[in-house]
């Protein structure tokens, strides 16, 4: 898949909020990016307690990244 500059694919399970929005896009588009929601098929969480030790020691990081784990 081929993106352009300025769009953003967002590969997450679909929103099951009332009103249906997905904070994630909102914002994306807000701040001027084109956006395309793809489902996934599956979810599992991953590498839980290392990211519950980096969350216990932010000083020792300058930011945070987290993404999806694909197996």
């Amino acid at each position: 898949m081929k993106t352009k500059q300025g769009e953003v694919l967002i590969f997450k399970a679909l929103t099951d909020n009332a009103d249906g929005d997905d904070p994630y896009k909102t914002k994306l588009e807000e701040a001027g990016f084109r956006t395309l929601s793809v489902p996934v098929l599956d979810f599992e969480y991953c590498n839980l307690n290392e990211l519950q030790q980096n969350i216990k020691n932010p000083s020792k990081f300058s930011g945070k990244f987290i993404q999806n784990c694909i197996m």
